[in-house]
């Protein structure tokens, strides 16, 4: 989540933000954010995201992952979904995922019908291991495009799944139910 590297500054909430990261040029990247741009190092090692806001809260609001990431993507109605999965361990995959989010994703939207506040809606998964030093804060954080999940690496296949229906398909809500922009 980008409140923990860009400071809030009152003066400063509605000037545009460029935002510049940096990653091993074969690193798996996924972000509701607009990419800008995308340049590699003479070496071709790195690779060099750009990334533009128009205001703070939007680039607050639209977290981020980069890592050794399993992503899946696929439509529900004219809504593109990102699943991304970090799982240390390779315990569970963003395509054994797909199918239980894709029901659940598909049943809220034939709920909500014609509302269609967000053409992309990303879900970022990230399976902690069961080691000294993991998290080991479970749950997950709203955003109006995305929605982070932290979870144990361990579960089970099935109660992965219903816990992916639960917070997933409570956060996702939040399109309609408008979160403070402040």
């Amino acid at each position: 989540n980008l409140h923990g590297f860009i400071g809030y500054f009152d003066v400063l909430k509605n000037n545009q933000y460029t935002l510049k990261v940096t990653a091993p040029a074969d690193m798996k990247n996924a972000s509701a954010l607009s990419l800008s741009g995308t340049e590699k190092s003479e070496d071709g090692t790195l690779r060099y995201d750009n990334y533009f806001a128009s205001r703070y809260f939007e680039i607050t609001d639209n977290p981020m992952m980069y890592g050794d990431l399993d992503i899946e993507e696929f439509q529900v109605g004219d809504i593109k979904i990102v699943l991304s999965v970090y799982s240390p361990n390779g315990v569970h995959t963003a395509a054994k995922i797909k199918e239980t989010v894709f029901k659940m994703m598909k049943a809220q939207k034939q709920y909500l019908g014609d509302i269609n506040s967000t053409p992309r809606y990303d879900i970022y998964l990230y399976l902690a291991p069961a080691t000294e030093g993991a998290p080991g804060g479970f749950g997950a954080l709203e955003h109006h495009t995305s929605t982070v999940v932290v979870l144990p690496e361990q579960m089970p296949d099935e109660a992965l799944a219903s816990s992916m229906i639960d917070v997933v398909s409570h956060e996702f809500f939040h399109i309609v139910e408008e979160l403070r922009q402040t």
